[in-house]
């Protein structure tokens, strides 16, 4: 079963089921459609988790993981629809909400999305995936401080033995991107030099480094940054336009030319 937050490659384990009684063919149902799950068989989870809720439609955990699968299969309203019920029904998990709210930030609702967020963090204030996901809707409000904080507090509560190196590679690449639109350039630095080894893009860490160079004046370590990131994704076109602005910077008119049409090529 994947494991969410809001970008690429994050962490967050699935709770585990609520202790249940036994409840014949139900049961049964719905352990299989957990191991479908958890192996990534999405749609046949998603069949077994209806034949439970066809046998005991208030089923909380079956409502709430048919809806994780709806999630993780991009059916963003039918996850919101389906989550939102377990809810009302009265299953109160912070994973709930944040699932929730996930469901909700994939479907443009920043707004209700943070709600969702707050809400787990009311029940679970350590919540390291929550903040990071708050992150990302505070910063699609373009509350950019407010966001830059969330991820800080993300990184303060993920847990190291507990967080895969590219989760917190990834906080720290969220953070350093936001102080660099705070004009922060060398705190940004301090964080996207944590997130380069082990990120999940490290050409776009590479670009940001070097920005912050050039904001700096340090026109040297920035170029040396864009190549860095050509290094990793050659094709990058975000990557050539970084080097063109900076060649153009520096009155370097012809290299600025190529680097604009290798990115516009790419």
């Amino acid at each position: 079963m994947e494991n969410l937050t809001h970008g690429e490659g994050r962490t967050l384990q699935m709770p585990a089921s609520r202790p249940k009684r036994a409840r014949g063919s139900a049961a049964s149902l719905f352990a299989r459609a957990r191991r479908l799950h958890d192996a990534g068989h999405l749609e046949k989870a998603a069949r077994e988790y209806r034949a439970v809720l066809a046998r005991e439609p208030r089923h909380l955990d079956a409502l709430h993981l048919l809806g994780v699968a709806r999630l993780e299969a991009g059916d963003y309203p039918e996850a919101i629809e389906l989550i939102t019920k377990a809810i009302a029904l009265g299953l109160a998990q912070p994973e709930v909400h944040n699932h929730l709210g996930l469901s909700l930030l994939r479907s443009h609702k920043p707004s209700q999305a943070l709600a969702s967020f707050e809400a787990a963090l009311q029940m679970k204030h350590d919540y390291s995936e929550a903040f990071c996901n708050k992150g990302f809707a505070l910063a699609e409000l373009e509350r950019i401080p407010e966001s830059a904080d969330s991820f800080r507090q993300a990184i303060e509560q993920a847990k190291p033995s507990a967080s895969s190196p590219q989760y917190l590679a990834d906080l720290f690449l969220q953070l350093g991107r936001h102080l660099l639109t705070l004009q922060k350039p060398r705190e940004a630095l301090d964080s996207l030099q944590n997130a380069v080894p082990h990120c999940g893009d490290r050409a776009f860490a590479h670009c940001l480094q070097g920005l912050a160079h050039e904001t700096l004046g340090d026109f040297d370590k920035a170029e040396d940054a864009f190549k860095r990131s050509l290094l990793v994704a050659p094709r990058y076109s975000f990557a050539h336009f970084c080097t063109g602005n900076l060649f153009m910077n520096r009155g370097m008119d012809e290299p600025a030319l190529e680097s604009f049409r290798l990115a516009i090529q790419r």
